[in-house]
């Protein structure tokens, strides 16, 4: 699996400027998103019980939708751009949240904790930051 890694800047809940890992596999039209630090990663909605994409997100989602790090098809809006690709959040609190067809999926630690790289890799995750949490 051939990926482009980057690194993106942006303000953490305390208002701190923290670095975000990012990873992006065209073939697949995945991004994977290393973020402990709480910058860019889904928040809890209580009043409807899931998670949401964060403002920070966004903000992170503006400038690599302008990058055009994937190949554009077709004029579209912002959300419609970001629907389009999978995301992956490896995230602060030991799981890997997954924003696909506008739905956000949670994977628990416990159930990847013991995986190869290659269970990995067939599940769609990326084995680098699965690694680090």
């Amino acid at each position: 699996m051939k990926l482009n890694e980057l690194e993106y800047k942006g303000l953490n809940l305390f208002d701190e400027i923290s670095t975000v890992e990012i990873a992006l596999h065209e073939q697949s039209r995945t991004i994977h998103v290393f973020d402990i630090q709480q910058v860019v990663e889904p928040e809890y909605n209580f009043s409807n019980k899931n998670y949401m994409l964060s403002e920070g997100f966004y903000k992170m989602a503006v400038v690599l939708e302008g990058k055009q790090f994937f190949e554009k098809k077709q004029q579209q809006t912002l959300p419609q751009w970001i629907d389009s690709i999978t995301w992956h959040f490896y995230s602060s609190k030991k799981t890997i949240k997954t924003y696909k067809d506008a739905t956000i999926y949670v994977t628990p630690f416990e159930q990847f904790s013991s995986w190869t790289d290659t269970e990995l890799l067939d599940n769609g995750f990326y084995p680098k930051y699965a690694q680090r949490l």
